[in-house]
């Protein structure tokens, strides 16, 4: 008898990890960089912003490696049944990240766009600054926790409810995380189109996490992502 292919993506989270998940949300997406702001400030420590950075994403860290600790434990990809999946899937995403991204420069050429992106440029002067501390940042800690959060809890949870409106909500959540501090520089407008710049990543790591049912599968090509970028942002800066 033919063994059937899981419908929904890996391990499941436990209810409490799944409220645990949903009340961190905001608190990754705000309340950590005010709670860290007011201890600096009642401390009178004024860290430049790649410590403060490298502080932030390592507490993100610590605290959803406790929470998500049995969770994350069940969702390695152990043994060579499990592995040649894992591989596929981040093989796969990889090419589909940017088969994605080149359809969306063919849009932006159609309807004469040329987005910007805030949050590439201040890490692209951040990592000119001190780029062995940023590279720890962006390529481990960074997509350690956006995968817990965005895949893991939303992606992964919405999906057992409805698969597209997982996608939709987890690839728009996930692109305003980035664009959403920028908006009292640059405007709505700007910044809803500078949110589009991160679909095709938001895309490509959903399909990733659901295909080799391991979150650790869309956390390495987080990382290895990222790790391009902040290779290729060093390289402008040294140029």
């Amino acid at each position: 008898m033919a063994v059937m292919k899981h419908s929904v993506p890996g391990p499941s989270m436990t209810r409490l990890e799944i409220i645990c998940g949903v009340i961190y949300l905001p608190i990754y997406m705000i309340g950590l960089s005010l709670g860290l702001n007011l201890v600096f400030g009642l401390l009178n420590v004024h860290p430049t912003e790649v410590t403060a950075n490298l502080w932030y994403f390592a507490l993100n860290f610590l605290f959803l490696a406790l929470i998500f600790r049995r969770w994350l434990l069940a969702s390695l990809p152990v043994g060579r049944w499990k592995f040649w999946p894992f591989l596929q899937a981040v093989v796969l995403g990889f090419a589909l990240y940017y088969a994605l991204t080149w359809l969306q420069g063919l849009l932006y050429e159609l309807f004469s766009l040329s987005p910007s992106s805030p949050n590439d440029n201040y890490v692209g002067s951040l990592v000119s600054a001190q780029f062995t501390a940023m590279a720890i940042s962006i390529v481990i800690l960074g997509p350690f926790a956006e995968e817990i959060l965005f895949r893991g809890v939303i992606f992964g949870n919405l999906r057992r409810l409805h698969p597209l409106v997982a996608y939709i909500v987890s690839v728009v959540l996930f692109a305003v995380i980035h664009v959403v501090s920028y908006i009292p520089q640059i405007g709505w407008s700007a910044a809803l189109l500078s949110a589009i710049g991160y679909f095709p990543g938001g895309i490509a790591l959903a399909w990733t996490y659901a295909k080799a049912d391991s979150i650790w599968a869309s956390m390495t090509l987080h990382a290895i992502l990222n790790g391009i970028g902040v290779g290729l942002l060093q390289l402008e800066g040294l140029g």
